[in-house]
């Protein structure tokens, strides 16, 4: 019977062997890219929370090049070729997971558009079966957008590092970190109150929602037709209609935010005068599509603020070994492969010199 001294030494070895393999011999060792990286994804995880892995993700490529490994199993790219093949139609490339210029006086909007874009995704979501006034004000709301907040970075978390994520779904930890909160009267608020009131509006009394005057998400789902092929279940119905809650707010106020931005900043306020030369008063109501001047600033915008600057991974399934172009040997089923839009968008290679100027004109 092994000693623990002996089983120790056993498992350090087999730990060794399994970071040289990873790090000399693996498919991917070709790429290059950090030490650390090829043999562990904490890397990854640790600059995520820390706010910098879209800027360190573009260091690691002004140093290594268009193509660097990024995890063990993971390749990140920064060419327009491998965005288009990862996130284009491709059925085998398969999901896994500046300083402000001088003003007169500033301000922070940022948690002001947040509520907003939070009310108004729960409005086109549930309807006003849900709420009848912003969700954000009523007294159930509590620290809502913090806890949505929370999850959003978690659920990313657990991603770049899966360890993580058993360890949070662990029983001990749900109850830690998923505790609901109450209100002095006893009763539920932030996130638990809304999952408690959707799922009651989904499930229990989904007639409020289908005889609603106000559209919404959940009212078409409830009136899809259970021989329709798109029919799904409540339970699928209230899944489906929360995940847009957890996806759509933030980084949609992220969006609204940048543009409002670069539009009050001096530069900006050119571009007011040319958008509201652009838009008659009749056309207002078509503005976003009407004025190609608001476009090229929203794009411009977006170019440089992206609203989530950490790439979302892929995986490589059989039959999309080599769709990535100019690689030199097919990929391993089950790679991982990512391409970070921050970094694409202050490209020089593609923008030119002046990748870090706001110039709507481009």
């Amino acid at each position: 019977m092994l000693s623990l001294s002996s089983l120790l030494q056993v498992l350090l070895a087999a730990v060794v062997a399994r970071c040289i393999y990873l790090h000399f011999f693996h498919p991917l060792a070709r790429y290059p890219g950090p030490l650390l990286a090829s043999v562990v994804n904490l890397w990854k995880f640790l600059t995520f929370f820390g706010g910098e892995h879209h800027l360190v993700e573009m260091k690691l490529h002004a140093k290594y090049g268009p193509v660097v490994r990024i995890g063990p199993r993971s390749l990140a790219f920064s060419s327009l070729s491998a965005f288009d093949a990862i996130y284009g139609f491709n059925k085998h490339i398969e999901k896994e997971a500046h300083s402000a210029p001088k003003e007169t006086w500033t301000m922070n909007i940022a948690p002001s558009i947040h509520r907003y874009t939070f009310d108004t995704t729960a409005a086109l979501v549930f309807g006003e079966s849900l709420s009848s006034q912003p969700y954000t004000d009523t007294k159930s709301a509590g620290n809502i957008l913090i806890g949505f907040r929370n999850i959003s970075k978690m659920a990313w978390g657990t991603s770049l590092l899966p360890l993580f994520g058993w360890l949070m779904s662990t029983r001990p930890m749900s109850r830690l970190t998923r505790r609901p909160t109450f209100d002095e009267q006893g009763n539920l608020t932030s996130i638990a109150a809304m999952i408690a009131d959707t799922r009651d509006l989904a499930l229990v009394h989904p007639e409020k929602a289908v005889k609603a005057v106000q559209p919404s998400v959940l009212k078409n789902f409830l009136q899809v037709p259970k021989e329709d092929t798109t029919h799904m279940s409540p339970d699928q119905i209230w899944r489906e209609c929360f995940n847009l809650m957890i996806a759509g707010p933030g980084s949609t106020a992220a969006a609204l935010t940048a543009v409002l931005y670069r539009l009050g900043s001096d530069q900006g306020r050119y571009w007011q005068d040319r958008i509201r030369a652009d838009v008659s008063e009749e056309d207002s109501a078509s503005v976003s599509t009407s004025s190609p001047v608001l476009v090229a600033v929203i794009k411009e915008t977006l170019r440089l603020h992206a609203p989530f600057p950490t790439a979302f991974p892929r995986s490589i399934a059989a039959g999309a070994e080599t769709v990535i172009p100019d690689l030199p040997t097919p990929l391993p089923i089950g790679t991982l492969v990512s391409s970070n839009t921050y970094i694409l968008g202050h490209s020089k290679e593609i923008w030119g010199d002046d990748a870090e100027s706001w110039k709507p004109q481009r």
